[in-house]
């Protein structure tokens, strides 16, 4: 029997069934049915089946437009060029004149529609990255997402692709920085921060004793600036992608780091892990490893 959680689901994809059925005199063959989890896109694509006799028996073809569904595409199956203009909405009906179509006997549609999230969290299960191993020279984060009920979904839909399903992983650089920076750069960073956050009051004499403070503490090999460079160059995910990697079948997606800072450095960074699960393959695993032993080294190297 079907749970409350998988009747709310199936409401929302009964689209891809319903607008198969509307084709069913031209012997419909789904050839794929594609959900893209980030941009909540549904897709459908029919192969339909159009002799001559039955161009002449439905040569005005309709169907009616179901909730958010629209046909996006017609293409000849025989020169597979796209055939342009074929389908118009009138009347909350989509029509199309077979009479117009090129000679071929098959004929690719594509139908398209918007998921509501709510329904596709009932169809795939994340769970949240936590981080299982560490040494010395890496973390590792584990990854896990799934179909729910994948048995029930391949009884009634048969195909189903799901791709771009993200899993987050916040990774610490903190400990990555702390044990690399030298103190003396920390205090004078920690020191400059006060300073502007005096600054932002009124009592002068504390901007005046903050000022004082951060003269007492000593320059070094670089200017402030080129230090914030530093970090800022360090914490963009181009170079934090260097030291990240991830099994298959994920893949590194957007890297970013954290609006959270610990002191001068940013506590985090957030690493989005892409993967794709069918009914064929209705689960996906694997580790995120950060080498925060080579990330530290490089740290260290920067702010010799």
């Amino acid at each position: 029997m079907m749970n409350t959680g998988m009747k709310e689901a199936d409401t929302f994809f009964r689209w891809f069934e319903k607008a198969k059925k509307y084709f069913e005199p031209f012997k419909p063959e789904l050839k794929s049915q594609i959900i893209n989890y980030r941009s909540r896109k549904g897709e459908i694509n029919l192969l339909l089946n159009v002799p001559d006799n039955l161009r002449r028996e439905f040569a005005k073809i309709e169907v009616p437009a179901y909730q958010n569904f629209v046909i996006t595409e017609m293409i000849d199956g025989a020169t597979f060029t796209q055939i342009g203009g074929s389908w118009f909405l009138e009347n909350g009906k989509w029509k199309l004149d077979a009479s117009k179509l090129p000679v071929s006997e098959h004929y690719l549609v594509k139908l398209e529609g918007h998921v509501p999230e709510y329904a596709l969290e009932r169809l795939v299960r994340i769970q949240p990255s936590s981080n299982r191993d560490q040494t010395e020279e890496e973390d590792k984060y584990w990854l896990s997402s799934m179909l729910r009920n994948a048995e029930l979904f391949e009884k009634i839909w048969r195909e189903l692709l799901i791709e771009d399903i993200t899993v987050g992983v916040k990774v610490s650089i903190e400990k990555a920085f702390s044990v690399a920076v030298p103190v003396e750069l920390v205090r004078r960073f920690t020191e400059i921060q006060k300073w502007i956050e005096v600054g932002r009051g009124r009592d002068k004499e504390k901007v005046v004793r903050q000022w004082s403070r951060l003269r007492s503490v000593s320059h070094l090999g670089k200017s402030d600036k080129e230090y914030v460079e530093t970090i800022d160059s360090l914490t963009e995910g181009e170079t934090f992608g260097k030291y990240v990697s991830v099994d298959d079948p994920y893949r590194i997606g957007e890297i970013r780091r954290s609006s959270i800072f610990k002191g001068i450095f940013p506590e985090s960074m957030h690493v989005d892990t892409n993967t794709i699960l069918n009914l064929r393959n209705p689960t996906a695993k694997g580790y995120l490893v950060f080498k925060k032993r080579k990330y530290s080294d490089e740290v260290r190297r920067l702010f010799k």
